[in-house]
């Protein structure tokens, strides 16, 4: 009876560790990163900020980070990435997909991602860090839940 507890209230623990690690969503579309969607509709409005993070530390936060633009949306309006090709070079051997960010009507031509741990995200600002900081513990809790 002791090990059923002891497992319940673990199994309890780990369901709040990722409920209480995740709130507030602070980031809301990601490119190349396949743990986020690459498109979000704003909800109720507010202030938002593309990041760029160009190396990670082995806790698997960003350890160089950049803010490339912020913009203030309505409700309804979209945010997110596209990956375009330019036309008239999209059959040369050395031709390559750029990375646009748009946020409402505005659109950003961010280049090639040329390494592998460049990455872009839509995020809350205030949030940003306090995201980053939990991510170990989410890994742990993905871990735990089999995820």
């Amino acid at each position: 009876m002791i090990r059923f507890w002891t497992f319940a209230i673990l199994g309890l623990a780990c369901a709040c560790t990722i409920g209480c690690s995740e709130g507030g969503n602070s980031i809301y579309a990601a490119a190349p990163d396949a743990n986020f969607s690459t498109h979000y509709t704003v909800q109720g409005g507010g202030r938002f900020t593309l990041f760029r993070v160009t190396s990670w530390n082995k806790s698997g936060q960003p350890a160089a980070t950049e803010r490339v633009a912020t913009y203030d949306l309505r409700p309804g309006e979209k945010l997110g990435f596209n990956w375009v090709n330019d036309r008239g070079h999209m059959y040369d051997p050395d031709a390559q997909m750029s990375l646009e960010a748009y946020a409402g009507s505005h659109r950003t031509n961010l280049g090639p991602i040329v390494s592998r741990g460049e990455k872009y995200y839509w995020a809350d600002a205030n949030g940003w860090n306090m995201y980053w900081a939990g991510e170990p513990g989410r890994d742990v809790s993905k871990t735990l839940m089999m995820q």
